[in-house]
């Protein structure tokens, strides 16, 4: 299912991003509009300079266009060198490829611009993936439209789930957009005002939603059954966070007692409804707050235990390989730690007004950082394939997306995917796109990796 990913709609801080380089990577006398990396080349000016995505709106899709997930080829041109079979000469009808005009390119069998081909942006080969192609850069494509509030976004690889929170006057939902859709579908009907979902997990036979319920803020659990399900309850109790392994086969689920100690549970997506017995359980833990898998592997940030209120021991990030769990390090003020992803070798989480948090998952040596590259106050992160997002707002008030490789940003230095003067309160991504909301006009987006 992937790795998970989270959307927090934390205080905007500004982060010492400036892009005022002239980068030289394009022809802009051609495009006066833009300032433009094109990954993996994107050009950097000085140690502190981050390269720059411009415009900041995105394609002008309607709402209820359908997306096609055409797939993203990342291995450059598959033109035919024209090498010599056996000492025979080239065939130039059948292996030179077509001759092309410039400023066109030889894509296959096909001449191709890459500034403008959104099947060949930028190199042949890479799809847009329904966003139009300027300058070489994908632009985002509109998913769906009046999705204020999204606080979780996840795909399975075919549909695109999103929850709305309740909070303010949109009210909770669940919507559902498939790859054929004309439009997105909710999946419940709408919630009281007194609901609240607060986070998603998608499994092969089910979608899962963590509830807010009542002014006393009591947590429960629900489930809508795949494909077409309504929702019923599935857990009862104090649920503080909830995913889905990587194939979809079990969901885990985070719960505490009281706000002091806590269980991980693993559970089958199709179990008898409420309350189900789970099929794994690691108990005693210091008030979990953040679930992530990777490989059927949970892992968990426990923020420690709490007596009276007050911190009683310190948090860590815990693992479970076999059913005893196991600690990885120990995390200084885990307990306003959230967004927990677990990608490769590499776990990364939120941590309230600071920069992305990173260690290694090995427990031998590990130790928890500063992500290279991040330089302000981390507001939503995602990762897969080797590579992690994350969002930052800078001194002008813009939300910039920047993308490093898990092992830290070569020079420290971050690569800016895209940049909006909206906010961005959700983010995922999967094996081609990356998926997020902004919150002012209302929009889910879908971008293909660089």
């Amino acid at each position: 299912m992937g790795a998970a990913s989270i959307g927090e709609g934390g205080p905007k801080v500004h982060a010492d991003v400036h892009c005022r380089a002239a980068l030289r990577l394009v022809d802009f006398a051609a495009m006066p509009t833009y300032r433009l990396a094109a990954a993996p080349l994107a050009l950097f000016i000085s140690a502190t300079v981050f390269a720059c995505v411009g415009d900041d709106a995105p394609t002008n899709t309607p709402a209820d266009a359908s997306v096609t997930d055409s797939g993203s080829t990342d291995a450059g041109s598959p033109t035919d060198s024209g090498a010599t079979d056996a000492g025979n000469t080239p065939d130039a009808s059948s292996d030179a490829g077509p001759t092309c005009a410039a400023p066109t390119v030889a894509c296959a069998a096909t001449c191709a611009d890459l500034k403008t081909d959104a099947a060949n942006c930028g190199r042949c080969g890479h799809s847009c993936l329904g966003g139009a192609c300027a300058a070489g850069v994908c632009r985002p494509s509109v998913v769906a439209g009046g999705v204020s509030k999204t606080v979780a976004i996840r795909t399975d690889g075919d549909d695109v789930f999103w929850i709305r929170s309740g909070a303010g006057s949109a009210t909770a939902n669940i919507f559902r957009r498939g790859p054929t859709d004309t439009q997105a579908l909710a999946l419940a009907p709408a919630q009281s005002a007194q609901t609240f979902f607060v986070n998603l997990a998608v499994t092969k036979k089910a979608v899962f939603v963590r509830t807010l319920e009542g002014v006393n803020r009591s947590v429960g659990l629900i489930r809508i059954s795949r494909p077409n399900g309504r929702p019923e309850t599935f857990k009862t109790g104090l649920v503080t966070d909830i995913a889905s392994t990587e194939d979809g086969s079990s969901l885990l689920v985070a719960t505490s007692a009281a706000g002091t100690t806590g269980i991980i549970e693993v559970f089958d997506p199709a179990a008898s409804v409420p309350n189900p017995a789970p099929s794994k359980t690691f108990s005693s833990e210091s008030y979990p707050i953040s679930i992530a898998a990777l490989n059927q592997v949970p892992y968990w940030l426990n923020a420690g235990l709490y007596v009276n209120g007050a911190p009683a021991s310190a948090g860590d990030l815990r693992r479970a390989s076999t059913q005893v769990a196991s600690t990885v390090t120990s995390v200084p003020n885990a307990s306003d730690g959230t967004g927990l992803i677990v990608t490769g070798d590499r776990a990364f989480w939120l941590q309230k007004n600071q920069p992305l948090k990173v260690t290694t998952t090995t427990p031998s040596g590990a130790s928890v950082n500063t992500f290279s590259g991040a330089k302000a106050t981390a507001l939503t992160v995602a990762g897969n394939a080797g590579f992690v997002y994350w969002t930052e707002v800078d001194a002008a008030s813009q939300t910039l997306l920047f993308t490093c490789p898990i092992a830290g940003c070569v020079g420290g230095i971050a690569t800016l995917v895209y940049r909006t003067t909206d906010s961005i309160s959700a983010l995922h991504v999967d094996a081609n796109a990356i998926y997020f909301a902004q919150e002012s006009d209302g929009n889910l987006y879908k971008l293909a990796k660089p």
